[in-house]
């Protein structure tokens, strides 16, 4: 495989079981593949271990066969009169009582999950990477983009102590002290094979970016972990005006950097990161993956089209551009199945996703008042279409979803 991936799985299996995930990455990753593993990981989950043991305990000992909403409820009550007792674990785990109340208030089929099933095992970054290591995975990177930049992250006070660490490990290790990390997503390779400073520049140049939504959303400051983050104004303004050109055709970054010809290169990809972060802009893919997925794509948004008029429960589109999923509003789905089916202007957008409403019993409502007349319904679905069709088509049509 070029990829395997476990999404929510490493912590909730048996040690047994990451073995065999761990001997088939050995046997079937080829060298150069990516490994995506994401866990729940120490110090950071250190409060909420201590609720999954009393959950358990309770659930173990109390040998109820009740519903599992009543095995939830009753352990949350018996918790919650331990920690009415004000025991000195409290002391130790002052967020104690807090994460109590959050989490009794959740779905106990989701508590049932997470914290009831037989296994549910955190570990330090430290020991997730040896295990890696028996496979050949090296670890490369946070799957978290916006990790890779320290400073959105770290004061400078613990950039200056970070800096004083040369082991890999123990300086990842060090991060998730920092930060108290609680989850983990980690990107592994067979065989890492660092790229030199020649080859990082060719790579980067070549890698393309185009807007995931209307260019006046973006906002001019950002909250990281540090605290806000600006950027220079004529910078963004910048790059805005590249990616948006040409009808949001997809950039380099070497276009890009050409643009924004004061901003150096390690001052720039920072901010790009932080978009995709974001959700405002996308990475795309080759040419090649794009041809390739151009069909099915296409084939399956008709699909999810076709529905919003019956259901609208999926609201994405597939970018065969991005990979990715691509979030719409419902009557943008409306919309676009009207498109499919040939209607092009802003009347007849707004008659088909009425007829649609009429059907269904649904009218458009403003202010409070439900509209009752056709004419009133299409004069208001009209408008929206106008904007659709001004502001968020050409996106998608660089976006290749329609």
């Amino acid at each position: 495989f070029d990829s395997i991936s476990l999404h929510g799985i490493w912590s909730w299996v048996s040690e047994e079981n990451r073995q065999m995930i761990l001997k088939f990455a050995r046997k079937f990753l080829k060298p150069g593949g990516i490994f995506y593993n994401s866990y729940n990981t120490f110090p950071g989950q250190a409060t909420k271990a201590q609720l999954r043991e009393l959950l358990i305990l309770h659930d173990k000992f109390s040998e109820s066969n009740s519903s599992t909403e009543k095995r939830v409820k009753d352990a949350f009550d018996f918790i919650q009169r331990f920690v009415d007792t004000n025991p000195k674990l409290l002391q130790a785990f002052p967020n104690f009582s807090q994460l109590v109340e959050t989490e009794s208030k959740n779905d106990p089929n989701y508590i049932a999950h997470e914290y009831l099933n037989l296994d549910w095992d955190c570990m330090y970054f430290s020991e997730v990477a040896e295990k890696m290591s028996t496979a050949k995975l090296d670890f490369a990177c946070s799957a978290e983009l916006i990790d890779v930049y320290e400073p959105f992250n770290y004061s400078e006070q613990a950039l200056e102590y970070l800096q004083t660490i040369d082991n890999p490990t123990l300086k990842q290790q060090m991060k998730d002290y920092f930060l108290n990390r609680v989850f983990r997503k980690d990107l592994y390779i067979r065989g890492l094979r660092r790229l030199s400073a020649l080859e990082y520049s060719e790579q980067i140049s070549k890698v393309r970016f185009v807007f995931t939504i209307p260019i006046e959303k973006i906002p001019r400051e950002f909250s990281m972990i540090v605290g806000k983050v600006t950027f220079d104004d004529d910078t963004l303004d910048r790059i805005a005006e590249c990616l948006t050109s040409e009808n949001f055709r997809p950039k380099s970054f070497a276009e890009i950097s050409s643009k924004v010809p004061k901003t150096p290169v390690q001052s720039l990809l920072p901010i790009l990161c932080l978009l995709i972060h974001q959700k405002y802009i996308a990475q795309c893919q080759s040419d090649d993956v794009i041809r390739s997925v151009k069909k099915k794509s296409t084939a399956l948004n008709r699909y999810i089209a076709r529905r919003a008029g019956i259901d609208g429960n999926i609201r994405y589109f597939a970018s065969p551009i991005t990979g990715i999923g691509i979030p719409v509003y419902p009557d943008e789905l409306m919309f676009i199945d009207a498109m499919y089916r040939g209607r092009k202007n802003s009347l007849d957008l707004a008659r088909d996703v009425w007829q649609i409403m009429f059907r269904k019993g649904e009218r458009v409502i403003i202010e409070g008042r439900r509209l009752e007349s056709e004419e009133e319904n299409i004069a208001e679905i009209e408008k929206s279409a106008q904007t659709f069709l001004d502001n968020r088509l050409p996106i998608f049509r660089a976006l290749q979803i329609i």
